[in-house]
């Protein structure tokens, strides 16, 4: 018999409180704002049991790895947010399998995750958009084999944000106005 130890119920309140699917590193922040002496070995061991018991389901994010949510709440699908890196619910499926899958294909189960920005983040990400860049003409080389130019985003709050490429920031093909064939 497995005894209900303080612990476990802090992951079970964790679970309850935050209505998405959470990472082990999450499970671990959040429970130990309840209870301070949880450790990551803890916290993997109740998630097992929590599985076997039938109250967690783990699932398995493209980019996160290991997410783990309660059951009972029908099939649905995920969306992740690209700005706070979490993963939220999404009611229902709107994907019919047997339509889905080409000829001669069985279908066994299928995940959906929608990737984008959140709506806490949204504002954020329409600001970053609106800044202005400035193509620093410093051609100090990076590495013995670049000589890429430094680029920096010159953001709304005066912070600069680095970039590897001009692609970065315009997401095209860019040609420096002072190359031979801008010239």
């Amino acid at each position: 018999m497995k005894r209900n130890t303080t612990q476990r119920m802090a992951i079970e309140q964790v679970f309850s409180r935050h209505e998405r699917p959470l990472g082990v590193d999450e499970v671990l922040a959040y429970g130990r704002e309840l209870v301070e002496s949880l450790n990551q070995a803890t916290v993997y061991r109740n998630l097992k049991i929590l599985i076997d018991d039938g109250w967690l389901k783990r699932i398995s994010h493209p980019f996160l790895g290991a997410l783990y949510e309660r059951t009972g709440k029908g099939h649905h699908h995920h969306f992740h947010c690209r700005e706070c890196n979490r993963a939220f619910e999404l009611p229902g499926c709107a994907l019919k399998e047997d339509e889905a899958a080409p000829d001669g294909f069985v279908v066994e189960d299928h995940e959906i995750f929608l990737f984008g920005v959140c709506p806490s983040h949204l504002c954020d990400c329409q600001a970053s958009e609106n800044l202005t860049f400035s193509l620093i003409q410093s051609f100090e080389p990076r590495s013995p084999i670049s000589r890429t130019p430094l680029l920096m985003g010159h953001g709304y709050d005066d912070d600069f944000v680095p970039f590897d490429s001009i692609e970065d920031v315009v997401g095209k093909s860019f040609q420096h106005p002072l190359s031979e064939a801008g010239a």
